[in-house]
């Protein structure tokens, strides 16, 4: 069995004319109880995620959360064929508050039921 240890990011720093890289730590895995437990933030997560979309980091948090309910209701729903995942993708960007309301409603939109069946 393999297990991934460690996630960590290396972070440059620059203090004057010196630089160097500090390890920021993510995840560990902790054999004890075979669980990997979140340790620190990501630093560059947000950076890059705000350079890229000029979202603030509440916003990304926003945006991040989400996409987590969209991702469990999915779950939940037991909706994980390839054409009823990309159609409720599809329709959360181009309508995401169509989207969002039947995720906290826990409904479905009436044509994956179609699909369903």
């Amino acid at each position: 069995m393999r297990r991934v240890l460690e996630m960590a990011e290396f972070i440059p720093e620059r203090r004057g004319d010196e630089e160097s890289i500090k390890v920021n730590t993510i995840f560990r895995w902790r054999p004890s109880g075979d669980v990997v437990e979140k340790q620190n933030e990501s630093i560059r997560l947000y950076d890059e995620l705000s350079l890229h979309t000029g979202f603030t980091k509440d916003e990304i948090e926003k945006d991040l959360k989400s996409k987590k309910e969209l991702l469990e209701w999915l779950v939940k729903n037991n909706i994980h064929a390839i054409g009823q995942v990309g159609g409720i993708i599809a329709n959360y960007y181009s309508d995401p508050e169509e989207i969002t309301r039947h995720v906290r409603k826990n409904s479905l939109p009436s044509w994956v039921k179609q699909q369903q069946g």
